[in-house]
């Protein structure tokens, strides 16, 4: 059911409201995020990571206050990759890649 609430916050997130992204979807895929290291099934872990992976993407590709980057998707990303390490090492860079994205936009 995770994997499907995941899937469906990726599709709506890029024609939802800023307000919906930045007070509903975005800290509940962090907090998803931050709690996927506790699964102990590595099958559903990796499903998980794997979906919030895209999840992150569809997030980047919107506009992101950066109170909501350094509340939410920093934070998330972070565990995102450590769950990436684990469990879905190819998508590694990626996720590295997008933290470094994500921290440029809120450096001065």
């Amino acid at each position: 059911m995770m994997c499907e609430l995941i899937d469906s916050f990726s599709a709506v997130l890029p024609l939802c409201s800023p307000n919906i992204q930045r007070e509903f979807l975005i800290p509940r895929l962090a907090t998803i995020g931050v709690s996927n290291s506790t699964i102990q099934n590595k099958t559903k872990r990796r499903d998980i990571t794997e979906r919030l992976v895209n999840a992150y993407k569809a997030i980047l590709c919107s506009y992101i206050t950066p109170d909501t980057i350094e509340h939410y998707v920093i934070p998330g990303l972070q565990a995102l990759s450590t769950d990436c390490q684990e469990v879905l090492p190819d998508k590694q860079q990626t996720i590295e890649v997008m933290l470094r994205e994500v921290m440029a936009k809120i450096s001065p």
